[in-house]
């Protein structure tokens, strides 16, 4: 596998493969179009990624790798946060146009069929980050379920759509929010 920390070509190739997989998907974008925009050869592009679908799951890797990043940054520096606090800031870390979630995002429909091995970094993710979720959870509350963090990146995962979609309104907030009264309000009324 590809050291993640080199620098130069492969860097270059991997910057400009997310630019383009984020902005046109992963299936309208083909190698050709990844070497002339990063201005790198073909057969430099194959000296580090063997396939198109190798360089896809490189690219979610480094993307999934600076979600972790955040998060275990927010979970283990910002100790005297609520909940509510860290559950937002993992919120808007996933919701935001510029996110690295944007491509882990738009990989989940895009890539399960065309790029299997790739797409099992999404799953993996995903997982982890509702296990996160859930753990978290339950050092506040002791009555919290599996769903109910399931259902925060179900909320993630709207926020985006909309986000991505043509006439967006940013409605993130009210979103959050929602959650917020549905999970908490309902379980504090039992």
């Amino acid at each position: 596998m590809l050291d993640l920390k080199v620098g130069g070509k492969a860097r270059k190739l991997l910057e400009t493969s997310s630019l383009l997989f984020g902005e046109h998907g992963f299936t309208n974008v083909g190698v050709d179009t990844i070497v002339r925009e990063s201005k790198i050869a073909k057969m430099t592009l194959y000296q580090y990624f063997e396939s198109k679908e190798k360089l896809v799951e490189i690219c979610l890797v480094v993307h999934k790798n600076q979600l972790v990043e955040k998060i275990e940054f927010i979970l283990e520096q910002v100790g005297n946060l609520s909940l509510i606090d860290k559950l937002k800031k993992f919120f808007y870390l996933h919701v935001d146009i510029k996110s690295s979630y944007r491509l882990i995002f738009k990989a989940i429909v895009e890539i399960k069929l065309a790029y299997p091995i790739a797409y099992e970094v999404v799953r993996k993710y995903r997982t982890w980050f509702v296990n996160t979720i859930y753990q978290l959870m339950s050092t506040y509350k002791k009555a919290v379920t599996y769903q109910e963090a399931h259902m925060f990146l179900f909320v993630i995962d709207g926020a985006m759509t909309q986000l991505l979609s043509p006439n967006h309104i940013d409605d993130r907030e009210s979103l959050f929010d929602y959650y917020l009264l549905t999970v908490f309000a309902s379980r504090n009324k039992t």
